[in-house]
């Protein structure tokens, strides 16, 4: 898990992210509080199950070569304050 963990935050650095993504804290902001959603995109995704591409894993396509109609609205920027607000007030709850 460590390895697996270090390749994705090493990515996430060359592609100029800081720190390290917290998704599922991440998808329950945007659930609790909307307003934290900064930036949309409508794309068109799928699973990919055949093995095509890779296995299991959401493949987005970000330049509409399959020229499919948009199935998901995905969140691109949030408010960053925003989560960690809600993060640090979750812990001091307890």
């Amino acid at each position: 898990m460590k390895d697996i963990d270090h390749n994705a935050v090493a990515l996430l650095k060359s592609r100029g992210v800081p720190d390290y993504v917290l998704c599922d804290q991440l998808a329950m902001s945007v659930l609790l509080e909307p307003e934290t959603v900064k930036e949309v995109a409508e794309v068109y995704a799928n699973v990919e199950l055949h093995g095509k591409l890779t296995r299991g894993q959401v493949v987005i396509d970000w330049q509409n070569k399959l020229k499919k109609p948009a199935n998901i609205r995905l969140v691109t920027k949030l408010s960053n304050q925003n989560c960690k607000d809600m993060m640090f007030q979750s812990i001091n709850v307890f």
